[in-house]
């Protein structure tokens, strides 16, 4: 990678987890890198994730938007049209596959929780060759298995073969696994399939803390900018993208859905039309089938209970098998559960 940038922040040192460049129009190539996770496996998975030509990771996050540090762009915005470097994505077979970035907004000047950025793709990803991935919109429970990914060196003041590599821990555990190179790069929560962090930074401390921005702190402005620079659907918290060439119409699984139903994970209301892509609705306290039809569970503690929920004075799993819930005081409670059996009573304790 090229020479690493550092920035005096505070005390004790901020260090970014990249190079901060300057963004020539045609874009560096790779091969010019002198400068991954520590402590992290080389790995193949998630094709989402790739690599900025400037020195960083990013993640697709639509069919041709990536998301990625502000400090990736110098924390500066191009909304002219242009070409600003290109996002590379690895395959399987260990074919590179580039794409131009024609524009860029950054969401900070400083490393921390608003170091992030999108860039927008001046063609869209196929989705053979990879699956966009969906912005986090909220911060998981303490304890939920994360996984972090990212391009950079596995040992600090060391060069980096520019393999991809990850790292997994748990939300609210403190970690030291960044290394240049792995700026921008995702941190996924591994139960909804979010980006949930980004890779800013670590601090010259003696754990060497990594620093990250805070993908669901930032999800209304960065929503926003995904869906007006997307090429077809956004994805959701828990749901694929939908394949490039089958956005606009529904597809055979699809096609039977004419009425709304629960997802496969109970997180959302889906329905299919003639003629228009598959409808999706979002249930954040899950979803309940109702003979042909279903609706979202309102989780608010405010909810009332109502004649239908008032059976349930105890936890019970939902029809989906995702979710427990029970009517208390008048009021409706509602929490996750997987393998949950439907009808089955169960213990908010024993969920997982």
């Amino acid at each position: 990678m090229m020479k690493l940038h550092t920035t005096l922040l505070m005390i004790p040192v901020l260090v970014m987890a990249c190079a901060k460049v300057d963004l020539p129009p045609e874009g560096p190539s790779l091969s010019r890198f002198e400068e991954k996770i520590i402590r992290g496996q080389v790995t193949r998975e998630r094709p989402e994730v790739g690599a900025l030509s400037v020195g960083c990771t990013a993640t697709l996050v639509a069919p041709n938007v990536v998301i990625s540090a502000a400090h990736c762009f110098n924390y500066e915005t191009q909304t002219q049209p242009g070409q600003y470097g290109n996002f590379e994505i690895t395959q399987s077979n260990g074919a590179v596959t580039r794409f131009a970035i024609d524009r860029y907004q950054s969401f900070s000047s400083d490393l921390g929780a608003n170091d992030v950025s999108l860039a927008r793709l001046s063609q869209a990803v196929s989705a053979g060759l990879a699956t966009p991935a969906p912005i986090a919109r909220r911060v998981p429970a303490a304890g939920t298995s994360l996984t972090v990914y990212g391009y950079g060196c596995t040992q600090r003041n060391a060069n980096t073969d520019w393999q991809k590599r990850k790292a997994s821990f748990t939300q609210g555990t403190e970690t030291s696994h960044l290394c240049p190179g792995d700026s921008g790069g995702p941190v996924f929560d591994n139960a909804t399939g979010a980006v949930l962090r980004i890779n800013s930074g670590y601090v010259l401390n003696n754990f060497g803390t990594d620093i990250f921005g805070d993908v669901a702190q930032n999800a209304g402005r960065l929503g926003a900018v995904i869906r007006d620079w997307a090429v077809g659907t956004v994805p959701e918290a828990g749901q694929p993208q939908a394949p490039i060439g089958q956005s606009q119409v529904c597809g055979f699984h699809e096609k039977a859905q004419r009425f709304w139903t629960c997802s496969q994970d109970g997180a959302a209301l889906e329905r299919c039309r003639k003629g228009h892509a598959a409808e999706r609705k979002a249930c954040p306290g899950g979803c309940q089938r109702s003979g042909r039809t279903a609706a979202c569970v309102e989780q608010t503690a405010a909810a009332a209970c109502g004649d239908y929920y008032a059976p349930y004075t105890q936890w019970t799993c939902t029809a989906d098998g995702g979710h427990v819930l029970r009517c208390q005081s008048g009021r409706l409670q509602v929490n996750r559960c997987q393998g949950c059996q439907a009808g089955q009573a169960r213990d908010v304790g024993t969920c997982q």
